[in-house]
């Protein structure tokens, strides 16, 4: 996390729906900047949390001001096709209906039960 919030570049921003459901998580990039959608079964993640610092993304708005947005957390999960390699995927929350700790907790509850009553 250090390395990504003191790059010199910011990442690539793109808004994603973030959808959890009993067999995975499920990106969708409606812009298509990056990707269309993007599927991760449960047995390829590693782990789920919230950024142990509670570290913020900084933007800059149209009149060049930084603002600080929302919870960072994410997700490791193993690369398609390997055993050895992992990616790490990090968001930032971006509507309060939907805070990263409600995300995490359905992601965690998936994981270690199978629980069908955990939403997002």
């Amino acid at each position: 996390m250090e390395k990504t919030f003191n790059s010199e570049k910011s990442p690539a921003i793109t808004e994603v729906h973030f959808k959890v459901t009993s067999v995975g998580i499920t990106l969708t990039d409606n812009k298509r900047r990056l990707f269309f959608r993007r599927h991760y079964p449960f047995n390829t993640i590693t782990h789920c949390g919230l950024e142990a610092k509670d570290q913020r993304w900084t933007i800059k708005d149209e009149s060049e001001r930084s603002i600080s947005i929302g919870r960072v957390f994410g997700f490791v999960a193993r690369k398609l096709g390997s055993t050895t390699e992992n990616s790490c995927h990090l968001f930032s929350e971006l509507n309060s209906n939907q805070p990263a700790s409600s995300i995490v907790n359905a992601v965690t509850n998936f994981m270690i039960c199978g629980d069908s009553s955990a939403k997002s």
